[in-house]
């Protein structure tokens, strides 16, 4: 379980008045990770004792499942002086995939400059005195919020370059300050990651027909989609939105240049049966599947619906808007911004495709 420190708040209103270059920062967050201090502990031990064998208790590495670096001058990317780290296993037999960890990094700002701080903070506060004390607030909070997150990044980059599975815990990290003695909390940082609870199922919508209707209807997708499928609901959950995006758009992608799917395109949108005309649809853009798609969309909602109405443009953009998304992080543009609108449009856009394969219709 992470260390709480204190519940006591810093104030906002006096940080200011106050010089932080030589306060002590303390940065604390989780993680999981895909080493094990205490396994590599119990081999050691086992190796020591190989020649006069004896049981070795789990507990006796707990204590020693930690380890704390000292650092004479260690100077982060946005110029922290990172005085220590210490990195501590949770629960040294959890018997999962990763192992937690709690990490605590103790670092100083020197260029914390509190005159710069403030003219930022008149600025935004329109140089209305009232108006100073909230902005300061929602300034500093996301001030060191945005150097936690650069630092908890740096951390876990480290790990992972040097070879090492690790993913942050959401909801863990939390800043200090140590002042006059006193620590007191600076920030406690939510999360906007993936949580079970934030996708509630209620066990009573779960029927015995819906679950073999499901089957039924599933086990006529082809295995590479299903498995595609698969892969863009586990990296959506993980929040790797890109590889997600991909796997929900090659889904769409290579149902679109089935001969079923462009033989339904083509009776559907110019009522032709020719082959070539079908041959000629596969051939097309990303943005123009995209069209094509949105166009059949389009003719089949209207098939019962006897009053006119306007075409959905929205629908339309938000299409043409995943294809740019997808030839951006197909062609490695950096910091592609993959809202939650279009990859759920994606994901339901993926089903849709995916079921066209099993309805005849």
């Amino acid at each position: 379980m992470q260390p709480i420190r204190t519940t006591n708040h810093i104030n906002w209103e006096s940080f200011l008045d106050q010089d932080h270059k030589k306060s002590d920062f303390i940065l604390d967050f989780s993680i999981d990770a895909g080493f094990s201090f205490s396994t590599a502990l119990i081999f050691r031990k086992f190796e020591k004792t190989r020649h006069h064998p004896k049981p070795i208790e789990a507990n006796s590495v707990t204590h020693l499942s930690k380890r704390k670096f000292h650092f004479a001058n260690l100077i982060s990317a946005e110029g922290l002086i990172i005085k220590s780290i210490n990195i501590q296993q949770f629960d040294p037999f959890s018997y999962t995939t990763t192992d937690p960890y709690h990490i605590e990094a103790y670092f100083q700002i020197p260029d914390i400059d509190n005159s710069k701080l403030k003219g930022i903070i008149a600025r935004k506060a329109q140089k209305n005195k009232a108006q100073e004390t909230g902005a300061a607030t929602a300034f500093l909070v996301e001030y060191f919020s945005k150097l936690c997150e650069s630092l908890k990044d740096q951390i876990i980059m480290f790990i992972e370059l040097s070879g090492y599975y690790a993913k942050f815990k959401p909801s863990t990290i939390n800043l200090y300050i140590t002042q006059n003695k006193q620590t007191l909390r600076i920030i406690q940082s939510g999360s906007n990651c993936n949580t079970a609870g934030q996708h509630p199922l209620h066990p009573g919508q779960l029927t015995n027909k819906t679950i073999q209707k499901i089957y039924e209807y599933q086990t006529g997708i082809p295995d590479d989609l299903r498995k595609l499928y698969q892969k863009g609901v586990h990296y959506k959950f993980l929040e790797f939105h890109e590889e997600s995006l991909l796997c929900f758009y090659k889904i769409i992608e290579d149902t679109f240049k089935t001969e079923s799917f462009t033989k339904k395109l083509s009776h559907t949108l110019f009522e032709v049966d020719d082959p070539k005309v079908a041959s000629s649809i596969r051939g097309s853009s990303q943005r123009t599947v995209m069209i094509f798609i949105y166009q059949y969309l389009e003719k089949n909602s209207r098939k019962n619906i006897t009053k006119e109405k306007p075409p959905e443009i929205e629908l339309l953009l938000d299409l043409i808007k995943i294809s740019n998304l997808r030839n951006d992080v197909a062609h490695g543009v950096k910091k592609v911004n993959i809202d939650a609108h279009s990859l759920q449009l994606a994901q339901e856009m993926a089903l849709f495709m995916m079921d066209t394969l099993t309805n005849k219709s």
